[in-house]
């Protein structure tokens, strides 16, 4: 009885560790993904501020000859 007993704590002691495993492993994914998401939003945000610069200069450009 007593073997039986430790024999199923440390079966659960081990389900219990590879959990865990588990849920460190898809935080780090998670992680990641959003470093990703963050550079492309970055990227985003430099191409639209080059159009703004762009239509700038075509607006100053229209304004000349008047």
């Amino acid at each position: 009885m007593i073997k039986q007993v430790k024999i199923y704590i440390q079966s659960e002691i081990e389900d219990v560790k590879k959990k865990q495993e588990k849920k460190k492993k898809k935080k780090k994914k998670k992680k990641k993904k959003k470093k990703k998401k963050k550079k492309k939003k970055k990227k985003k945000k430099k191409k639209k501020k080059k159009k703004k610069k762009k239509k700038k200069k075509k607006k100053e450009q229209e304004r000349v000859p008047v």
